[in-house]
Protein backbone atom coordinates (compact mmCIF):
# COMPACT_ATOMS: atom_id res chain seq x y z
CA UNK A 1 0.00 0.00 0.00
CA UNK A 2 2.87 2.62 0.87
CA UNK A 3 5.80 2.30 0.13
CA UNK A 4 8.21 2.51 3.22
CA UNK A 5 11.17 1.83 2.06
CA UNK A 6 11.26 4.81 -0.18
CA UNK A 7 10.05 7.33 2.58
CA UNK A 8 13.06 10.44 2.93
CA UNK A 9 13.45 11.58 6.64
CA UNK A 10 12.91 15.25 7.61
CA UNK A 11 16.38 15.92 7.08
CA UNK A 12 16.26 14.89 3.45
CA UNK A 13 15.96 17.68 0.35
CA UNK A 14 12.62 15.86 -0.83
CA UNK A 15 11.26 15.40 2.76
CA UNK A 16 8.18 17.84 2.22
CA UNK A 17 6.80 16.75 -1.54
CA UNK A 18 3.38 15.58 -0.77
CA UNK A 19 3.79 11.75 -1.30
CA UNK A 20 6.91 11.61 0.68
CA UNK A 21 4.09 13.40 3.71
CA UNK A 22 1.49 10.84 3.06
CA UNK A 23 3.99 7.99 3.33
CA UNK A 24 5.56 9.33 6.34
CA UNK A 25 2.22 10.35 7.91
CA UNK A 26 0.92 6.97 6.98
CA UNK A 27 3.63 5.03 8.94
CA UNK A 28 3.15 6.93 12.03
CA UNK A 29 -0.70 6.34 11.92
CA UNK A 30 -0.10 2.74 11.43
CA UNK A 31 2.74 2.79 14.30
CA UNK A 32 -0.11 4.34 16.43
CA UNK A 33 -3.26 2.27 15.71
CA UNK A 34 -1.01 -0.99 16.38
CA UNK A 35 0.01 0.11 20.06
CA UNK A 36 -3.74 0.33 20.77
CA UNK A 37 -6.68 2.52 21.41
CA UNK A 38 -6.04 6.16 19.66
CA UNK A 39 -8.06 8.97 18.07
CA UNK A 40 -6.66 10.33 14.62
CA UNK A 41 -8.26 13.37 13.06
CA UNK A 42 -8.11 13.65 9.69
CA UNK A 43 -4.56 12.47 7.51
CA UNK A 44 -6.90 9.44 5.90
CA UNK A 45 -6.08 7.63 9.00
CA UNK A 46 -9.69 5.98 8.44
CA UNK A 47 -8.02 4.90 4.88
CA UNK A 48 -4.60 4.05 6.39
CA UNK A 49 -6.24 1.89 9.13
CA UNK A 50 -9.14 0.07 7.30
CA UNK A 51 -7.84 -3.46 7.69
CA UNK A 52 -7.36 -2.36 11.34
CA UNK A 53 -10.06 -4.52 13.32
CA UNK A 54 -12.50 -2.52 16.00
CA UNK A 55 -11.53 0.69 13.87
CA UNK A 56 -14.70 3.61 14.22
CA UNK A 57 -15.21 5.81 11.48
CA UNK A 58 -16.81 9.23 12.95
CA UNK A 59 -17.45 12.61 10.16
CA UNK A 60 -18.00 15.44 13.03
CA UNK A 61 -19.34 18.62 10.53
CA UNK A 62 -21.28 21.92 11.21
CA UNK A 63 -22.38 24.50 9.50
CA UNK A 64 -19.80 27.22 8.08
CA UNK A 65 -21.03 30.02 10.29
CA UNK A 66 -20.47 27.89 13.35
CA UNK A 67 -17.39 26.37 11.75
CA UNK A 68 -15.89 30.64 11.23
CA UNK A 69 -17.25 31.72 15.02
CA UNK A 70 -15.13 28.38 16.81
CA UNK A 71 -12.07 29.14 14.31
CA UNK A 72 -12.09 32.59 15.31
CA UNK A 73 -12.36 31.75 19.03
CA UNK A 74 -8.46 29.70 18.40
CA UNK A 75 -7.13 32.30 15.52
CA UNK A 76 -5.98 35.51 16.36
CA UNK A 77 -5.55 35.91 11.93
CA UNK A 78 -8.50 38.67 10.94
CA UNK A 79 -11.81 36.89 9.66
CA UNK A 80 -11.18 36.92 5.84
CA UNK A 81 -7.98 34.75 6.54
CA UNK A 82 -9.63 32.48 8.71
CA UNK A 83 -12.52 31.85 6.05
CA UNK A 84 -9.48 31.71 3.33
CA UNK A 85 -8.15 29.01 5.92
CA UNK A 86 -10.91 27.18 6.32
CA UNK A 87 -11.59 26.75 2.50
CA UNK A 88 -8.23 25.55 2.18
CA UNK A 89 -8.48 23.41 4.73
CA UNK A 90 -11.93 22.33 3.24
CA UNK A 91 -10.87 21.86 -0.43
CA UNK A 92 -7.63 20.08 0.32
CA UNK A 93 -9.65 17.47 2.32
CA UNK A 94 -12.29 17.29 -0.41
CA UNK A 95 -9.31 16.48 -2.75
CA UNK A 96 -8.02 13.66 -0.53
CA UNK A 97 -11.13 12.54 -0.26
CA UNK A 98 -11.86 12.47 -4.30
CA UNK A 99 -8.63 9.87 -4.87
CA UNK A 100 -9.96 7.13 -2.42
CA UNK A 101 -11.85 4.79 -4.35
CA UNK A 102 -13.84 3.56 -1.74
CA UNK A 103 -15.22 7.22 -0.85
CA UNK A 104 -15.69 8.35 -4.16
CA UNK A 105 -17.93 11.21 -3.22
CA UNK A 106 -20.05 9.18 -1.40
CA UNK A 107 -19.94 8.83 2.52
CA UNK A 108 -21.22 4.84 3.30
CA UNK A 109 -17.69 4.39 5.05
CA UNK A 110 -18.95 6.78 8.31
CA UNK A 111 -20.11 4.90 11.02
CA UNK A 112 -21.32 7.72 12.75
CA UNK A 113 -21.91 11.14 11.82
CA UNK A 114 -22.34 14.00 14.14
CA UNK A 115 -23.22 17.74 14.22
CA UNK A 116 -20.82 19.84 16.38
CA UNK A 117 -22.83 22.72 16.42
CA UNK A 118 -25.90 20.82 17.91
CA UNK A 119 -24.00 18.80 20.30
CA UNK A 120 -20.99 21.15 21.60
CA UNK A 121 -17.67 19.67 21.98
CA UNK A 122 -18.48 17.89 24.62
CA UNK A 123 -21.11 16.54 23.77
CA UNK A 124 -19.68 15.02 20.20
CA UNK A 125 -17.26 12.99 22.09
CA UNK A 126 -19.71 11.89 24.67
CA UNK A 127 -21.88 10.77 21.66
CA UNK A 128 -18.60 9.15 19.87
CA UNK A 129 -17.99 7.58 23.49
CA UNK A 130 -21.72 6.30 23.57
CA UNK A 131 -21.29 4.45 20.08
CA UNK A 132 -18.18 3.14 21.31
CA UNK A 133 -19.45 1.43 23.97
CA UNK A 134 -22.70 0.32 22.47
CA UNK A 135 -20.76 -1.48 19.73
CA UNK A 136 -18.71 -2.99 22.29
CA UNK A 137 -21.08 -4.96 23.64
CA UNK A 138 -22.11 -6.37 19.83
CA UNK A 139 -18.79 -6.38 17.93
CA UNK A 140 -15.70 -8.80 19.70
CA UNK A 141 -13.04 -7.06 17.84
CA UNK A 142 -13.56 -3.72 20.01
CA UNK A 143 -10.80 -2.92 21.97
CA UNK A 144 -10.63 -1.92 25.59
Amino acid sequence: MFDCAMLLFPESAGFTKDDNLFTYQAKIIRQLGEEGSCVLIGRCADHVLKEMPGMVRVFVHAPADFCLREAMKVNSQPENEVVKLIAETDTTELVIISTIPEKNGSMPWIMISLDSSRLGFDGTVEAILAYIEVRKKSDPQMQD
